[in-house]
């Protein structure tokens, strides 16, 4: 079992962010520089070796929906700001979850606009692991353009589930718009089948959203329950 995995269900807990994002580096997923902070004095230190502008994420166990409990500030552009934004989002926090156990915060490095995907893994108890891919962000629960495949997915399936999407369509420059990087995305595709086929202990992946650029991919939130 992945050490990351085994050490969170020992705790009977599922992985923290910062976690998430370690377990899909090491399965060749490209991710942000992040760094995990205890309180606001080691964030400070931190923030100076990502550098300027960052994300700021609540980490806790008792908030699955981050933005709603005002735990995700971005675009941080100063020692100041990040002071700020630190103590606000900890009074937030206080007033919208008071019994949330708070085991300190995410930083991230500011990533810029891409085209929004979702990538995850469901198992579903009579058909098993499945990897799904559509369109993220708001648009997953407005259009629900998501493709399914089962577990192990290849490359040529990986490129099957992108072109069966509105998301695919857009990635290939709809309309005369700017291309994304399918290649990409279909290598994060398999990787991540490759997760959850090693790792039968997780229940469900999901990345969402998913940046996809001209050329390259990456998760910008990431969730991994076990």
């Amino acid at each position: 079992m992945n050490s990351i995995i085994q050490s969170a269900k020992q705790k009977g807990r599922s992985l923290y962010e910062y976690e998430s994002l370690a377990l899909l580096a090491e399965y060749g997923i490209t991710v942000q520089r992040h760094a995990f902070a205890a309180d606001k004095r080691e964030a400070l230190q931190k923030a100076d070796d990502i550098g300027y502008p960052l994300v700021l994420k609540i980490v806790s166990g008792d908030i699955l929906h981050k933005s709603d409990a005002g735990g995700v500030v971005t675009g941080i552009k100063s020692p100041d700001q990040l002071e700020y934004h630190y103590d606000m989002m900890m009074k937030k926090i206080a007033a919208h979850q008071p019994d949330a156990k708070i085991k300190g915060v995410l930083l991230l490095e500011y990533a810029e606009q891409g085209i929004e995907c979702i990538a995850g893994m469901i198992r579903d108890e009579n058909f098993g692991p499945a990897l799904m891919f559509g369109l993220g962000g708001v648009w997953v629960e407005l259009f629900d353009d998501v493709s399914l495949e089962l577990l192990p997915v290849n490359r040529d399936d990986a490129l099957r589930m992108i072109g069966a999407t509105k998301a695919g369509k857009l990635l290939n420059g709809y309309r005369g718009g700017k291309r994304g990087d399918v290649s990409g995305m279909a290598d994060l595709l398999v990787n991540l089948s490759r997760l959850a086929a090693e790792n039968p202990e997780i229940k469900e992946i999901d990345l969402n959203p998913v940046f996809v650029y001209e050329s390259g991919v990456l998760p910008v939130d990431a969730r991994i329950l076990v």
